[in-house]
């Protein structure tokens, strides 16, 4: 949903100036674009863990990933001082299959079938990964800084099974109430507002520091996903039994563009 998210930026950027690709690296879904008549730069990271990652997230052919959770990405942590204008978000790859460590132990892992380890759930390394990022980011180098963290943006999925194709058929919006958000998901949400007040709270430094709180917005929006249409023409032959559908990722355009308008304001917006 980040990667959803920037995409989108990028899109509604772009229809308004003109811009160029100056450094793409294939292995880790970097992107630096220049929008020159603004003497503005964008850069797209790929850090789904925002913590440095190794196995599954780099390559899907790997059963689990291991997460450094006291180091932080190598690529956006090397060019944090840099930034003006920096959106963080993470969330559904802390569901997969995962090893976390501190240093050179291992603390725990989650959905470790196999590992023999202690389930550590997602919460706890969801909240430490942010607070890692965050205190990476309260330090702006003496230049005026905004650090704008997303909130967790659920899934809709309603099925048996990825592949049912009467999975995630929504054409319409939730009503108000009729759709509840989870535990879990109510506390990833819980836990961006928590570390980012806290961070605020112990900066001086002339870095500001925002939530995009997107996850009740997101959440109202099952009609918003590729479903069956994440492949061209899926119904081309008939329903098949079997179909793979997609009801985590946005539309574009979709509820994603929202979570820019809303950034925009964010960042139009002067404190008092």
């Amino acid at each position: 949903m980040a990667w959803n998210m920037a995409q989108s930026l990028l899109c509604l950027l772009g229809a308004a100036s003109p811009y160029r690709l100056v450094a793409k690296d294939h292995k880790d879904r970097f992107r630096r674009l220049a929008f020159a008549t603004h003497n503005v730069t964008l850069s797209l990271y790929w850090s789904p863990f925002l913590a440095r990652a190794t196995g599954r997230s780099e390559n899907h052919t790997m059963p689990y990933d291991t997460v450094h959770l006291d180091a932080l990405a190598d690529r956006w942590s090397a060019d944090a001082d840099t930034m003006d204008v920096v959106v963080i978000n993470a969330g559904h790859w802390f569901w997969s299959q995962a090893v976390y460590r501190n240093g050179s132990d291992v603390i725990g892992a989650h959905a470790s079938t196999g590992l023999n380890l202690t389930e550590i759930g997602i919460v706890r390394p969801f909240r430490e990964a942010y607070r890692t990022a965050l205190e990476r980011l309260m330090s702006s180098g003496r230049r005026p800084r905004t650090v704008v963290s997303t909130t967790f943006s659920p899934t809709h999925f309603e099925g048996k099974t990825y592949d049912d194709p009467t999975a995630c058929t929504n054409k319409i919006p939730y009503r108000e109430g009729e759709k509840e958000l989870g535990s879990v998901e109510k506390e990833l949400r819980s836990v961006v507002h928590e570390e980012t007040a806290s961070i605020e709270r112990s900066t001086s430094d002339g870095v500001r520091f925002e939530v995009l709180d997107v996850t009740k917005l997101s959440s109202l929006r099952p009609d918003g996903h590729p479903g069956a249409y994440m492949n061209r023409d899926p119904y081309a032959h008939g329903v098949p039994e079997r179909m793979p559908t997609d009801c985590l990722h946005s539309c574009l355009p979709g509820p994603v563009d929202t979570f820019n308008d809303i950034l925009l304001q964010i960042l139009m917006t002067k404190r008092r």
